[in-house]
C-alpha cells in the first residue's frame, strides 16, 4: 500500500478572462491511500492533465 497526495480542483474563486492560471481555482490536497483489494471492482487512475473549453470556464459552480 502507498499513500499519496491527490489534489483537487474545487471551485474557480476568480471570473478568468485570459489563461487560467493556479491561483484562479480553489485547490484542496488530501492524502489517500492506494491499496486495491484483490477481486475488488476498484480502479485507480492518473490523470495527468484536464482540459476545459474556454467558453465553459466561466459557466462552472459547485
Amino acid at each position: 500500500m502507498e499513500m499519496i497526495d491527490n489534489k483537487q480542483f474545487v471551485t474557480i474563486k476568480t471570473h478568468i478572462e485570459d489563461a487560467p492560471q493556479e491561483y484562479m481555482f480553489e485547490i484542496r490536497t488530501q492524502t489517500i491511500s492506494t491499496l486495491v483489494l484483490r477481486g475488488s471492482n476498484d480502479v485507480i487512475v492518473k490523470a495527468l492533465y484536464f482540459s476545459i473549453d474556454p467558453y465553459q470556464i466561466n459557466r462552472i459552480t459547485i
